[in-house]
């Protein structure tokens, strides 16, 4: 086991993996307009047990905002519009590994934000993220 704990991209694809997982977020991200990046980075940080703060969320919100609606989004609705037939197969395949690539850095924006966020240095208020508490 790894005292490191995992990355946000590898702890989203274990959340993603959990049986019913896949079709909650898809029902979420469709029905609802969730952004499931910024849910699973809730959830990451919630295991990572650490605190929130409104400064850090506003911070991870503008970072995740530009990929999630100039890249992953435009590229998910390609992919839907595209036949699921041939010769479509193969385009919509590349596609979906473009918006997979966009989500993944849309997460490692999200981590770096989280990674670089320092509650005394940032926010001015009483340290406690990073203190040990």
């Amino acid at each position: 086991m790894s005292v490191f704990p995992p990355s946000l991209w590898e702890f989203s694809l274990s959340v993603y993996a959990q049986p019913g997982m896949e079709r909650l977020c898809l029902w979420l991200q469709d029905s609802r307009q969730v952004n499931v990046n910024t849910l699973l980075w809730a959830l990451w940080l919630d295991e990572q047990q650490y605190p929130f703060h409104a400064d850090l969320w506003r911070r991870g919100l503008s970072c995740a905002a530009p990929w999630q609606l100039g890249v992953v989004l435009p590229l998910r609705s390609l992919r839907r519009r595209l036949p699921k037939r041939p010769p479509w197969l193969s385009l919509r395949a590349r596609v979906q590994q473009w918006e997979l690539r966009g989500e993944r850095r849309q997460l490692q924006c999200l981590q770096v934000v989280s990674d670089g966020f320092n509650v005394t240095r940032d926010v001015g208020g009483k340290e406690t993220a990073g203190s040990g508490n």
